[in-house]
C-alpha cells in the first residue's frame, strides 16, 4: 500500500469486495481497485491518525475512527463524486486533478454537458 507516509492502521473491503480501505496513522484514507491493485482516490481525514476504518453494509459509506475516538462518514460512491466536483467546481476537473482526488481511474469530463 504505497503512500502512506506512516503505518497501516486498518484495512476493510467494501460489500462487493471491489475496493479495499486503508488508514494509516499519517490521517489519510486511501481506497484501492481490488483487482487492479490501483489507488482509486485519497481522503484527507481532519485526524492526526486514522484508527480504524470499516465499510458500512449500506453502499456507498465509509465510517473511519480516529484519535479520541472521533468519527467521521465518508461517501464512497464514485458517480456521486463526479457529480459533485462538477457542482462545486463549476467545471470539469484538469488531469492533475483528477490525478489528485481520484487516483488513476480513467479520466472522464466530471460535468458531461459542459
Amino acid at each position: 500500500m504505497y503512500g502512506h507516509t506512516q503505518s497501516v492502521s486498518s484495512v476493510d473491503f467494501s460489500g462487493d469486495g471491489k475496493v479495499l480501505a486503508s488508514g494509516s496513522e499519517d490521517g489519510d484514507i486511501r481506497l484501492w481497485d481490488v483487482e487492479t491493485h490501483e489507488l482509486i482516490g485519497t481522503l484527507r481525514a481532519q485526524q492526526k491518525a486514522i484508527r480504524n476504518v470499516a465499510f458500512s453494509p449500506q453502499r456507498g459509506l465509509l465510517v473511519s475512527v480516529g484519535e479520541a475516538d472521533s468519527i467521521a462518514f465518508w461517501e464512497v460512491d464514485f458517480d456521486r463524486w463526479y457529480r459533485r466536483a462538477c457542482r462545486l467546481a463549476n467545471r470539469n476537473l484538469t488531469p492533475e486533478e483528477w490525478s489528485t482526488y481520484l487516483g488513476n481511474r480513467p479520466y472522464q469530463n466530471t460535468c458531461p454537458n459542459l
